[in-house]
C-alpha cells in the first residue's frame, strides 16, 4: 500500500466538476446504456414495503438477509441514509428500502429496474440462456450433412479412437455422396503423413457401401497425367538473379508491398512442397494396403528422375525445381525400401548424377540420396 496522503475533494466541488463534464464517444454510449438499463443510477429506488416484518432485527443480526440473499438470489436497493445504517424500523420499509426474492409472491424486480439480456450472472439474477443466433439456413442439405458428419470423423480420427469413430460413422454414411467422401478423404489424406496409416481404414468402410477402387485409380491417373509432382506456374521462388535484384531494392519504401507478396509466395511454395512429400507417402500407404500396385513407386521415381535430368539443362533458372525434385526422389527411394529394391537402371542413373558440380543446396540433397543408396 502507498503511504502517500489521500487527497479529499469536497462534495460540492465534485458536483461542480461532474455538472460540467461532457462525456463523448464510447464512454458516453456506455454511460447512457447504464442509465437506461439500471434506473438505480438516475432514479431513487421505490417500491412496496418489504413483506415479512421484523426487518430491523434481520438487518441487525445478519441472519435472514445474508443467508437468504445468497441462497435465493435476493437483491437490495437502498438509499444510504441514517435509517439503513441504524437498522431501520420494525415495519420493514424504512429508509427507502426495496427487496425482492423474499417470498412466494415475488415477481422479480420492479418494472423500472430492467436488466439487459445476457447479464444474468453479472447482475446476480438467474435467467434462461439466450438462444444462440444461427447464420444461414436452419436446415442443412443432405450433402452438407454428409460433409459435416464425415469431416467430424476425419478430423478426430486417431489410433486410439478409430474403431469407435468408424463404427459410428458407418451408421450415417450416405452412399449417394461417394464422390464427396473420396474427395474429402484425399484432401485430409494429403494433409499429414502421420495420420495416413489410420485414415486408410476409412477406405475399407467405403468399400462396404460403394465402389472405391475405380476412384483410387482415377486419383492416380490424374496425378500421372497432370504430372502433379511438378509445381504450378508461380509456385517456385524466384531465380537467384531475381532475388538479388529484389534485395538491392529493399531500401526503397515502395518495396514493402513486394516483400509481403514475396513472403506469401514463399509460403505457397512451402505448402506445395509439403503436399508433394505427403503424396508420395500416400502412394506408399495405398500400396501397402493393396489399393495401388507396388510398381507405382518404382514408376513414379523413374518419371521424377527424368524431369530432374531435364531441369539440369536450364540452370540456374531451374535450380529450385531441381531441389524439389531431388527431395522427392529421396522420399521415393526410402518408400521403396532400399537400394537393392530399386530397379537396376534407375539405381545406375542415380549413382551417375554429377553431384559435385551442383550448387550447394542441391549438391547436399544428392549426397543424402547417395548415402541412402550406399554410394
Amino acid at each position: 500500500m502507498s503511504e502517500e496522503a489521500l487527497a479529499v475533494i469536497p462534495l460540492n466541488v465534485f458536483r461542480e466538476i461532474a455538472a460540467g463534464f461532457q462525456p463523448r464517444g464510447l464512454f458516453a454510449e456506455k454511460a447512457a446504456w447504464l442509465r437506461e438499463a439500471f434506473r438505480c443510477f438516475s432514479d431513487p429506488p421505490a417500491g412496496p414495503p418489504h413483506h415479512g416484518g421484523g426487518g430491523g432485527g434481520g438487518d441487525r443480526h445478519g441472519g435472514s438477509d445474508r443467508h437468504g440473499g445468497r441462497g435465493h438470489g435476493r437483491r437490495e436497493y437502498r438509499e444510504h441514509n441514517s435509517q439503513d445504517r441504524g437498522g431501520g424500523g420494525g415495519n420493514g420499509g424504512g429508509g427507502g428500502r426495496y427487496r425482492y426474492g423474499d417470498g412466494p409472491r415475488d415477481r422479480g424486480p420492479p418494472n423500472g429496474l430492467r436488466r439487459p439480456v445476457g447479464l444474468g450472472h453479472a447482475a446476480g439474477i438467474a435467467s434462461a440462456p439466450a438462444e444462440k443466433p444461427r447464420i444461414g439456413n436452419r436446415e442443412l442439405s443432405l450433402e452438407n450433412l454428409a460433409r459435416k458428419d464425415f469431416l467430424g470423423v476425419l478430423n478426430k480420427l486417431s489410433a486410439a479412437n478409430q474403431a469407435t469413430l468408424i463404427a459410428n460413422f458407418a451408421k450415417v454414411i450416405r452412399p449417394d455422396f461417394a464422390d464427396l467422401y473420396v474427395k474429402l478423404f484425399w484432401e485430409g489424406f494429403l494433409r499429414s503423413a502421420d495420420y495416413q496409416p489410420v485414415q486408410i481404414n476409412l477406405l475399407t468402410l467405403f468399400a462396404e457401401h460403394f465402389p472405391v477402387q475405380p476412384r483410387i485409380n482415377a486419383l492416380l491417373s490424374a496425378y500421372r497425367t497432370e504430372r502433379l509432382w511438378m509445381p504450378a506456374e508461380g509456385v517456385l521462388p524466384s531465380p537467384p538473379a531475381a532475388s538479388a535484384s529484389s534485395a538491392a531494392s529493399a531500401a526503397d519504401p515502395n518495396a514493402r508491398g513486394d516483400a509481403v507478396a514475396e513472403y506469401d509466395d514463399f509460403c505457397d511454395y512451402v505448402k506445395w512442397r509439403k503436399r508433394t512429400v505427403n503424396t508420395i507417402h500416400a502412394w506408399r500407404v495405398l500400396a501397402g494396403s493393396g489399393w495401388v500396385s507396388h510398381d507405382v513407386l518404382q514408376e513414379m521415381l523413374a518419371e521424377v528422375l527424368s524431369d530432374f535430368r531435364v531441369s539440369l539443362a536450364t540452370f540456374p533458372d531451374t535450380v529450385k525445381l531441381a531441389e524439389t525434385l531431388a527431395e522427392q526422389m529421396f522420399v521415393y527411394a526410402k518408400s521403396i525400401g532400399s537400394a537393392g529394391a530399386l530397379r537396376p537402371e534407375t539405381l545406375a542413373e542415380l549413382r551417375a548424377l554429377p553431384a559435385s558440380s551442383f550448387p550447394p543446396a542441391l549438391r547436399f540433397k544428392i549426397y543424402d540420396l547417395r548415402d541412402f543408396l550406399r554410394v
